[in-house]
């Protein structure tokens, strides 16, 4: 059971950094929106992001202290708040700025490390960019809210110690991997 605590369903794509989990949700989001979904995404970044320019009204008002900081336009809202200390985020807390009635899911991309139902993304040249990842993989990949694994492996090509029983899912096949999440939602 997850531990997050939020009013529509929660799914994470997890991966490790450079296999594609942007590309492969630039493909879904489409097909999950063509099936009649509203979907929403909390994308975990690894590094300083602002989207704010210095000389901007927006960023010269955060800059001299001002939380939050909504900047709107007649096509998008964004929402900046600078946090009292550099630490992770809480997931409970991002979800907290998605109004539950305007999604029916919210795709999580990153955060693999915390527990809520996820797919994990690997790909088979991954092993050849990371040292440490066959403990981290088959932790991952067999871990209990890990729901399925999108590869561009088939099942019986898993090596030996990442074998898994999840559902395997190929990467190419979009149609199936948004059959996989509406099947999920379902239930």
């Amino acid at each position: 059971m997850s531990t997050i605590n939020y009013a529509k369903p929660v799914l994470g794509i997890a991966a490790f950094s450079g296999t594609g989990k942007t590309q492969l949700l630039t493909q879904l989001i489409p097909a999950l929106k063509q099936s009649g979904l509203r979907v929403g995404v909390i994308k975990h970044a690894h590094h300083d992001v602002d989207i704010d320019k210095p000389g901007k009204d927006s960023y010269e008002i955060r800059k001299a202290g001002a939380t939050p900081v909504v900047l709107a336009s007649d096509q998008r809202i964004a929402v900046m708040i600078e946090k009292s200390e550099v630490a992770p985020s809480k997931i409970d807390d991002l979800l907290s700025y998605i109004k539950p009635e305007t999604v029916d899911l919210v795709l999580i991309e990153g955060y693999k490390e915390l527990d809520h139902p996820k797919l994990f993304l690997f790909r088979h040249d991954i092993k050849n960019r990371h040292q440490e990842i066959d403990d981290s993989i088959k932790n991952i990949m067999n871990h209990k809210n890990t729901l399925a694994i999108i590869t561009d492996l088939q099942k019986e090509n898993l090596s030996e110690h990442l074998l898994t029983d999840k559902t395997v899912l190929d990467i190419n096949n979009i149609e199936d991997v948004k059959h996989f999440i509406l099947n999920y939602l379902k239930n």
